[in-house]
């Protein structure tokens, strides 16, 4: 396979690839979210009726340390992975970006 047709193939498939991640990131984030808020709604009311007791200080802890168990820094080693594949790494991010904008 000669330069270009490697290259077009690359370039090509990582924004192909990065639009279909971004779109399904995008869903998946938005039903993960409303299901979220359902849940502390109901622990809200539920408190409030004087059901159960939250402790929020701690409950807020915990939510962020299982939701974001790597932090920011496994989120910047993600993105230099990615991006360490410069002709395949930057349509994919755009792609993805494109795909989480239309979602």
């Amino acid at each position: 396979m000669n330069l270009p047709t490697w290259l077009t193939v690359n370039v090509a498939g990582g924004g192909i690839l990065g639009f279909l991640v971004g779109y399904a990131l995008k869903k998946a984030v938005k039903m993960l979210l409303a299901l979220l808020g359902i849940y502390i709604v109901s622990l809200a009311y539920l408190s409030e009726e004087g059901v159960v007791e939250v402790h929020w200080d701690r409950f807020g802890q915990v939510l962020i340390e299982k939701l974001f168990p790597a932090g920011v820094e496994g989120g910047k080693l993600v993105l230099a992975r990615i991006l360490t594949v410069l002709p395949f790494g930057v349509p994919f991010v755009l792609g993805l970006l494109y795909g989480f904008k239309k979602a």
